[in-house]
């Protein structure tokens, strides 16, 4: 018999009996029931900062609650460069001192290597549990973590169950030796745990989704608490019976939960909600206190030298070919995911050279201050040509550099792209065999307009940060000094120079992509404009067709649109500006320090005209890809220029996640519902903070357009 067909069996017959009177009954009253009460915490990645203002609020509601648990649902490290410098002893520290009871183990707790792990977990006051994690190679550092914890509060018996993603989306090299079962056949294992505790817990890091189907084949826990999707749940959200709670991520909210549970019916309930870091006053000073000295300390180790170069890294040339930083910011890729054949990455990702001398920590946080994370893919030698014919002809000049690959671009007489030569280990690319390839996550998933097509093996495999300062320790070691020139792996010959190899792409007829937002060869308006990736079946097909034929849109050379590719917002920004014929003053001052030269003239277009602002006083953030929130900002406000008008911003908005939209695009989306030019998605939500693809944005176009 499972608890939960227990639970409800007991409460029905407690109804039933309540219908009837008979002598000597005892009825369930108030001093039945007792509330715990459970602060929760998820992916906060490193983001110490508001620490003290969290530990006040933890302190305020343990005060007054007599059962009280503070539990984390995982991935507490990576991505603060305070604490990921002493391999994650800070927040450990930190969230000693405030109390933590449980944590879930997240994919990044193995970020910073096995050794690191086990001293953060032996340094630890609170247990960090998986159920589904099994140590399989004694002989590494990690031991084997328990399954769960039960907790005995003054009124409840609470248990908390630990479960991890499954494979932990982590650097290789964290999990040697380690197995990681499916975590919803683990929890059914554990099902007598359920009847030796009132309220019965899984503390989760293995994403909303997998929650959803934990919830719907384990029906004997009382409450999910997840991690690792970043989910940001304002209430708690109830599946097959089961409730299910997370705060989103980086310490933005902390979570609130308050469980009654009912000792004579063994009935449970739920309620909570999410508290915002930032509306917080209250501070507790000694954790603040401790987050002060661990950032004076992080300036220190800042400068902490890990190695030293007397050539320099530095990162010029890199449009025309290999630069010394972009081949070792690639070896470092490859050395830390020693699985893969090629590494690649954008030029423009690379912010800053490092002069010869010492190389410090800080150097390394200052030619990637993105913090992203390295991703893994598998793709076929085809899709890898495609891949570096478009980095060189969406601005005509080299963009990507690499590790292990070596290519060679062939330009004709105009310094336009005719093909390219791409070669590992010596050998051509095979157009039909398969590589594995790790990239930075901002063009894996197709930033700067990049489509690496094939499957995705590992989503994260560590901070490239984290690589590159193990790579520059490895090579100290081994090398004594990090020297590193120009070598050759990309060259750019023009084939006037009576070069002319052997080319995979026909070089009689190449393919010459087309930039989406300003074309080259625009398709023929005269003829019936097709594609070959949107056939009549797809959802888009009329919307897509019909604005080509206007030439509002275009596609490429190859003959294809690339409707699901994401749309960036330089580029949306660039087809308003076209589409309604915008132009530039010469006296304009461009605040923005972060736009190319073919940006500019159109992304100030576009803010003179009061359509976009920036993402703060002096960037745009052209490269980032335009989420839907923005995409409706952006036309409503050609539509309150157009009309001389201004939308009501007091307008209620009648999606069902209108708390997820941004106060200032909020009246934009309910106008453009109104006015039939947005439909949202299935279940009446709008989902603001999803990207938009280019099919998207033609839909949006052209129903904008339809108006008229």
């Amino acid at each position: 018999m499972n608890g939960k067909w227990l639970k409800s069996m007991l409460a029905t017959l407690l109804i039933l009996a309540s219908c009837f009177s008979f002598s000597g009954l005892a009825f369930a009253d108030d001093s039945d029931s007792v509330t715990l009460d459970i602060v929760h915490t998820n992916d906060m990645h490193a983001k110490i900062a508001n620490f003290g203002k969290i530990s006040a609020y933890i302190d305020e509601k343990r005060a007054e609650s007599s059962n009280f648990l503070y539990l984390d649902a995982g991935d507490i490290f990576s991505g603060n460069p305070v604490v990921d410098l002493q391999d994650g002893e800070p927040i450990v520290a930190l969230l000693n001192e405030m109390g933590l009871d449980a944590m879930a183990i997240g994919n990044h707790e193995f970020d910073y290597g096995q050794e690191a792990f086990q001293k953060r977990a032996d340094q630890a006051t609170f247990p960090w549990l998986s159920a589904n994690t099994e140590v399989v190679d004694e002989t590494i550092a990690i031991e084997q973590p328990e399954p769960y914890e039960i907790f005995e509060l003054e009124d409840v018996t609470v248990g908390v169950l630990g479960l991890t993603q499954t494979p932990p989306a982590t650097a290789p090299a964290g999990i040697v030796g380690l197995d990681f079962h499916d975590p919803i056949a683990t929890a059914l294992q554990y099902e007598y745990v359920a009847n030796e505790v009132d309220v019965f817990v899984a503390l989760t890091h293995i994403g909303y989704s997998e929650d959803q189907r934990l919830a719907e084949e384990v029906d004997f826990f009382d409450v999910i608490i997840g991690g690792h999707s970043h989910t940001t749940l304002q209430e708690p959200v109830v599946v097959n019976g089961t409730t299910i709670a997370q705060t989103g991520g980086d310490a933005n909210n902390i979570g609130s939960l308050e469980i009654t549970y009912n000792k004579d019916t063994d009935e449970v309930t739920v309620t909570g909600g999410l508290q915002k870091v930032s509306e917080l006053e209250a501070v507790n000073a000694d954790v603040d206190a401790m987050v002060k000295a661990y950032e004076e300390e992080a300036e220190e180790l800042l400068g902490e030298v890990i190695g030293h170069t007397t050539t320099g890294l530095t990162r010029d040339g890199r449009y025309e070919g290999d630069a010394p930083l972009g081949n070792f910011w690639m070896d470092s890729i490859l050395h830390s995911v020693p699985s893969a054949d090629i590494s690649l990455t954008n030029g423009g990702g690379i912010r800053a050279s490092i002069e010869p001398g010492d190389i410090t920590a800080g150097d390394i946080y200052t030619v990637e201050p993105f913090g992203n994370i390295i991703s893994i893919k598998e793709m076929t030698g085809a899709a890898l040509q495609d891949v570096i014919e478009y980095s060189y002809t969406w601005r005509n000049q080299v963009d990507l550099q690499t590790a292990g690959l070596h290519y060679t671009i062939y330009v004709d007489k105009n310094d336009e792209f005719a093909y390219a030569e791409l070669f590992l280990d010596g050998e051509p690319i095979d157009p039909a065999a398969t590589y594995t390839v790790a990239l930075n996550n901002f063009i894996a998933t197709g930033g700067d307009g990049y489509n690496f097509e094939g499957e995705m093996i590992q989503e994260d495999a560590g901070y490239v940060t984290n690589a590159m300062i193990a790579y520059a320790r490895h090579l100290m070691e081994t090398e004594g000094v990090i020297d590193y020139e120009v070598e050759g792996r990309i060259q750019v010959k023009k084939l006037e120079e009576g070069l002319d190899p052997v080319d995979p792409v026909d070089p009689v007829d190449p393919v010459d992509p087309v930039d989406p937002i300003d074309p080259v060869d625009p398709v023929d308006p005269a003829e019936p404009v097709t594609f070959t990736d949107v056939p009549q079946s797809h959802w888009a097909y009329e919307y897509i067709t019909d604005l080509a034929a206007k030439e509002v849109v275009f596609g490429y050379g190859d003959g294809t649109f690339k409707p699901n590719t994401n749309i960036t917002r330089a580029h949306f920004a660039s087809l308003l500006v076209r589409t309604f014929n915008l132009e530039v003053s010469d006296d304009v001052e461009n605040p923005f320090t972060d736009l190319s030269d073919n940006q500019t003239n159109d992304v100030l277009a576009a803010y003179e005209a009061g359509i976009v602002s920036g993402t703060s006083a002096t960037t745009f953030a052209p490269d980032a890809d335009i989420t839907r929130e923005q995409m409706v900002t952006m036309l409503m406000r050609v539509y309150e220029m157009e009309r001389e008008l201004t939308i009501d911003t007091t307008t209620e908005v009648s999606f069902k996640d209108s708390d997820q939209i941004s106060p200032f695009a909020a009246h934009y989306v309910e106008e453009a519902k109104t006015l039939g030019i947005i439909r949202g998605k299935e279940g009446q939500i709008f989902d603001p903070k999803a990207t938009a693809s280019r099919a998207e944005a033609v839909t949006v176009l052209y129903y904008y357009i339809d108006l008229d």
